[in-house]
């Protein structure tokens, strides 16, 4: 007996080269979060139909999808990745960027990661990072310099 995802017609459905997503190109992961925001009320019912659509068409983020509608505000959301990831919240408008820092990591890899070198004190190499739990992203800013990372958002 073959064992196939749901919501796939036929046998051979994974061997076609479906994707294992969902039908029709739906974010199970986004609809999920979008379900359990819609009872708290955090979110107009409004703003959430337009969020849906926005990740429907794919290519953006829940995340992403909030902020461009004016459902959540930026800052909002990066205190939300500083709290869940047990980081340091930094506003480099603010603090500024030192320019030795700023050279530090190669501009393709700092834009690759979405994250800006600000500060490097006792040898060590301060860093925003946009996503903290692209660990992909942090694993090439660490190979990209040769000193040590505190990572904030």
């Amino acid at each position: 007996m073959k064992l196939r995802p749901t919501g796939h017609d036929g046998p051979d459905a994974t061997a076609s080269g479906q994707s294992v997503a969902g039908p029709f190109g739906v974010n199970e992961t986004a609809e999920l979060v979008l379900d359990l925001i819609g009872p708290t009320e955090l979110v107009g019912q409004d703003a959430l139909t337009l969020v849906r659509g926005r990740t429907a068409q794919g290519g953006v983020s829940v995340t992403d999808a909030l902020i461009e509608e004016g459902a959540a505000a930026a800052d909002g959301v990066a205190r939300m990745l500083a709290t869940r990831h047990h980081l340091p919240l930094v506003d480099i408008a603010s603090s500024g960027v030192a320019a030795d820092a700023a050279q530090m990591i190669p501009v393709n890899t700092l834009e690759r990661a979405v994250a800006v070198p600000y500060a490097f004190e006792d040898d060590v190499l301060k860093v925003v990072v946009a996503d903290p739990g692209n660990l992909h992203a942090i694993d090439e800013l660490r190979l990209a310099t040769r000193h040590p990372l505190e990572l904030a958002v």
